[in-house]
């Protein structure tokens, strides 16, 4: 663990382990620092700001190294989803050239990309998008030199490391291999956020005629809670 000043009203606090890291959000989230005022959960670091009129750096670097990780990881669970897919071709734009990329069938690739469980690394580009950790090696392809100016939302996608799902229309380069009826962001809810890091993501695959009897709410496929 490695913790540095940002400015004068946050730190960093940068760790290599996932487990670790869900563990620091956890313990910030159920006990907050002296003067806690928000956390920025990142790929491998998490920022804490906090109020200089109550706490200095090193008052919050004492606070944070006293908490024993370990233990906190251990009495938690992360919260597990499973989203249903559809991979049909209509929505899997990109699922061809990135068969031929790697040297597999379109069948292998929606396989390895179904059987995984993804971890919300951290959420970012738009509100509600999610960098999800655990794609198999053999999928990870980059992202096209040349943005579509349009990604439909509830898009799901890879690029390099991850996979995610467009929680918006927006412009985008990552490659589409399929469609998830989730809202992941509503302002309209008490959370609008659907998802956080540490979160636990799986997809079930359905039929694009099941599409428009599934629910949007995320809460509804909520298989663990904490």
């Amino acid at each position: 663990m490695k913790i540095v000043p940002l400015g004068d009203q946050a730190v960093e606090i940068q760790i290599s382990k996932e487990h670790l890291l869900d563990a620091l959000r956890y313990s910030l989230e159920d006990e907050p620092a002296p003067g806690q005022k928000g956390l920025i959960p990142c790929l491998t670091s998490i920022a804490v700001i906090y109020d200089p009129f109550m706490v200095n750096f090193e008052q919050m670097v004492q606070n944070i190294e006293a908490r024993k990780l370990t233990k906190v990881y251990r009495s938690k669970t992360a919260r597990l989803f499973e989203f249903p897919i559809s991979y049909d071709k209509e929505f899997g734009g990109d699922q061809e050239l990135v068969a031929r990329k790697i040297g597999t069938s379109v069948a292998e690739l929606v396989q390895l990309h179904r059987e995984q469980t993804y971890r919300v690394a951290m959420t970012g580009f738009v509100p509600g998008f999610s960098y999800m950790q655990g794609l198999p090696d053999k999928l990870h392809v980059g992202r096209h030199p040349n943005p579509r100016a349009k990604v439909p939302a509830g898009s799901v996608a890879i690029a390099d490391a991850f996979t995610a799902i467009y929680p918006a229309e927006t412009p985008g380069g990552w490659n589409l291999i399929g469609y998830c009826p989730v809202t992941l962001f509503d302002l309209k809810r008490d959370r609008p956020f659907a998802l956080v890091s540490g979160d636990r993501i799986r997809f079930r695959e359905v039929a694009k005629s099941e599409l428009t009897t599934l629910s949007v709410d995320p809460l509804d496929y909520l298989v663990i809670n904490t």
